[in-house]
């Protein structure tokens, strides 16, 4: 059985040291992020044997275009583990939803305050946990 490609955008939010197994398997690890201030979500993809060279020119902050594989295994103990198997990756060449190209990224406007005794507008920010 045979996996369709999949791709994936994203901010590099880190590139890892290249690691070598016992058996001589290397691979680094590139992990990306949707940017959301708020709920950011964090992928790590793996890129292994040669294509591990593809991430000496991946750089922190920039947005890349990933493309990648679902690869899937059980362990010893019959439990599924999934990973994310990197096969190209490249800088996008289109700006981030909302962004100018050439301006520097702007930060989403602070809410306006409300006035005392006035009702929270948010609920799920006045929960304590």
């Amino acid at each position: 059985m045979s996996f369709p490609k999949m791709q994936m955008r994203g901010l590099v939010y880190e590139v890892g040291p290249r690691n070598t197994s016992s058996g001589g398997y290397v691979w680094r690890e590139l992990v990306i992020t949707d940017g959301d201030p708020r709920w950011p979500q964090y992928v790590p993809i793996s890129f292994g044997r040669e294509r591990a060279d593809l991430l000496d020119a991946v750089r922190v902050g920039e947005l890349v275009d990933v493309e990648f594989a679902i690869r899937g295994r059980l362990s010893a103990e019959g439990r599924a583990f999934a990973q994310l198997a990197g096969l190209a990756v490249a800088e996008a060449h289109l700006a981030p939803p909302g962004a100018v190209e050439g301006a520097p990224a702007a930060s989403p406007p602070a809410p306006a305050a409300a006035p005392p005794g006035a009702p929270p507008t948010n609920i799920a920010e006045d929960l304590p946990f």
